[in-house]
């Protein structure tokens, strides 16, 4: 495994700063594929395609043998957007100043290619670190008493709950939120916590981690479900119905804990 990049890259664009951009990528172990407009001498490793090959990017990851949930996209352009979305992996905006439109959601825009440095090599530093790991994920009730679920191929490909990662200087409770807009839309309100977790190199996990998972419930007033890259199912199921799915240990865990204890919305 290995932290991998793609990079949209039009006409005109200064190559310097591939050479700082390579040097991250090997770093983590990964590959630069550039995708570019017209020829371009790139440094040593980085692999260049037409721009027009953004299209196949599902073949190139099964050619390489590269997972999609390791492997970000940076593009200025929808269309690079839809690539990647296409393609199930992360997608980081390079702005240029253009508009953007509303109906593609962004996780990630950056200025420039500076931030996208900063970003890239601060989730290096998680990736390659060994420590415990802050994180959110519950539970989000709509009116009628059921809750969301999600499958993702980050737990094996089990169901479970939305969530991600605590950033540096944001609360819990802001994490919570952000998460699940950035991962399903929708908008959580009156977050708590009901349950702390730990999941010390959990055989569902796709990686070795260890998680310190903090697990949250919520309300939201819209069911309409906009589901990003790192999910590849949601469903609307009540506590017990949901038993019957093959949800991922942490997730069944806080059902039979909110079962047992009635700590629902």
């Amino acid at each position: 495994m290995g932290a991998h990049l793609l990079l949209e890259w039009p006409e005109g664009r200064d190559s310097r700063p591939l050479e700082t951009l390579a040097e991250l990528v090997r770093c983590g172990e990964g590959e630069l594929h550039l995708f570019a407009a017209a020829p371009q001498e790139a440094p040593q490793g980085v692999r260049v395609h037409p721009l027009a090959a953004l299209g196949e990017i599902r073949s190139l990851l099964s050619e390489r043998s590269l997972v999609p949930d390791d492997c970000t996209l940076a593009g200025f352009t929808a269309a690079a957007y839809d690539a990647a979305r296409a393609a199930r992996v992360r997608f980081a905006r390079l702005s240029d100043g253009a508009a953007w439109p509303q109906d593609r959601p962004l996780e990630h825009d950056f200025a420039g290619i500076p931030q996208l440095e900063a970003w890239f090599s601060q989730m290096l530093h998680l990736e390659r670190g060994r420590w415990p790991i802050a994180t959110v994920g519950g539970l989000v009730f709509r009116e009628d008493g059921r809750a969301l679920f999600v499958r993702t191929p980050k737990w094996s490909g089990r169901w479970g709950t939305p969530g991600g990662k605590i950033e540096y200087g944001e609360g819990h409770l802001d994490a919570f939120v952000r998460e699940i807009a950035e991962e399903t839309g929708l908008v959580a309100t009156e977050p708590r916590v009901v349950l702390v977790q730990e999941a010390l190199e959990d055989p569902d996990f796709v990686k070795k981690r260890h998680f310190l998972l903090v697990n949250l419930v919520a309300r939201t007033a819209t069911a309409e479900v906009r589901l990003n890259h790192e999910s590849v199912e949601s469903g609307w199921f009540s506590l017990r119905e949901s038993l019957a799915l093959d949800l991922n240990r942490p997730t069944r865990l806080l059902v039979e804990h909110l079962l047992r204890t009635g700590d629902t919305l």
